[in-house]
């Protein structure tokens, strides 16, 4: 402002000097030409702005700067103002230019090669751009610190006697307590981004036969948790597709009803009371996948449309926990079989057909989810005192124990 150098430009180039890296700004307004170096009268400076006439070296030859109509310093650098004859053929030449700036051979390297120049910037807001640009480039780079979380979610009695949500990667290493309080915490959930984990926590003692469970959210790291629900008997929590609202299973006396309501709390909605729908998740396809008495059934994500995709032995269906893939084509889940023994996992094809009983050893194992690309599904294995948590091949091979114990560990999800 003290040179009168307010108003918007008509072009502009941006030059190092090959010495000292010292920026300078040419610019055309008007039928006026701008140039201005971060220190006054540096070498850098000299060189930069010599750079700068010298790209148009025709047109300067032709007709050179006629008077210098303003020049001057000041703490923030050095300002020219020159009078150019044919400043329009000059201002055609700069926008037609690419951005160009020094090289280990000298002037001549681009930097990047048809890249319009800036066309119409205020004055004001170029010369901020470059002093910022000017005076940070030497100071040190903060480390991005993570916004959303990956990995496996879990929940575990190791650290009794309260219940905790934990995360872990699929190796089983990097494990972090997500929540610490007296509190029974369970089925800890991933939103589609990673950013907040819906999850039950015991807020009230528990009363037979229903656990007074409420829904919760919370950030990744495990900051900030927030009660959603107030109700008794809440289960099963899902995630919509987009992240924006969480399904979930409140126990009545009656029948189970299927609720949803925003990631924020509000907007409860009542979507199913009489579809006796147990274990409901939200799938990737936009549809709920459920168990009733009979086996695993799928219906619309406003409570129509029940179609049954395989049926069980009556009987033996009881927390059967069906998960469909990533991709929609496949359903894992367990079951205690036709006879009732030892659960085992399996999958079927989402239409019912092609059944595969893809473990046969002793224990329990519950719970089973599949990885975010579909390779692998993780379960929780009650072979020895404590359940732990095991992944393998969506085909049943490769079986390896991830959680270290000691303590009951529930898996809950895996992004």
């Amino acid at each position: 402002p003290e040179h009168g150098a307010v108003g918007r430009l008509d072009a502009v180039a941006v030059t190092r000097g090959p010495s000292d890296g010292r920026t300078a700004v040419a610019a055309a307004a008007g039928r006026r030409a701008y140039s201005w170096h971060r220190q006054p009268r540096s070498p850098g400076a000299v060189h930069a702005r010599a750079r700068f006439i010298r790209r148009f070296p025709r047109l300067l030859r032709r007709s050179p700067p006629t008077s210098t109509s303003l020049r001057g310093s000041s703490p923030r650098g050095d300002l020219d103002l020159v009078d150019h004859p044919n400043l329009n053929m000059l201002k055609a030449r700069i926008n037609a230019s690419p951005v160009r700036g020094p090289s280990p051979g000298g002037l001549s390297g681009p930097v990047s090669e048809g890249v319009p120049m800036l066309k119409r910037v205020p004055l004001l807001v170029l010369m901020a751009m470059v002093l910022c640009t000017a005076c940070d480039k030497d100071k040190p780079t903060k480390p991005s610190l993570p916004t959303s979380g990956n990995g496996l979610l879990f929940a575990s009695s190791r650290d009794i006697p309260a219940w905790e949500v934990y995360s872990m990667r699929p190796d089983g290493s990097g494990v972090a307590r997500l929540t610490n309080d007296s509190l029974f915490d369970s089925q800890p959930r991933w939103s589609p981004d990673g950013k907040r984990i819906a999850f039950l926590r015991r807020y009230v003692a528990q009363t037979y036969p229903f656990d007074r469970h409420q829904l919760a959210v919370m950030n990744w790291d495990g900051t900030d948790p927030v009660r959603l629900t107030d109700d008794l008997g809440d289960d099963s929590p899902s995630w919509s597709p987009d992240g924006t609202r969480i399904s979930f299973v409140r126990t009545t006396s009656t029948y189970p009803e299927l609720w949803t309501v925003n990631a924020d709390g509000t907007s409860p909605t009542l979507v199913a009371d009489t579809l006796n729908v147990f274990e409901i998740s939200w799938t990737s396809q936009n549809t709920f996948l459920g168990v009733d008495g009979f086996g695993i059934v799928r219906f619309n994500a406003d409570g129509t449309g029940q179609s049954r995709i395989l049926s069980l032995n009556l009987g033996t269906v009881h927390e059967v926990y069906p998960r469909m893939s990533p991709d929609g084509a496949r359903i894992v889940f367990h079951w205690y079989g036709p006879s009732g023994s030892d659960s085992q996992i399996y999958v079927v094809n989402s239409d019912g057909a092609n059944l595969q009983k893809l473990t046969n050893t002793s224990g329990i194992k519950w719970y089973p989810i599949w990885s975010p690309d579909g390779s692998k599904i993780a379960f929780s294995w009650g072979a020895s005192a404590y359940l732990a948590i095991v992944t393998m091949n969506p085909d049943g091979s490769g079986q390896a124990q991830v959680s270290p114990g000691p303590g009951d560990e529930y898996i809950g999800d895996w992004r």
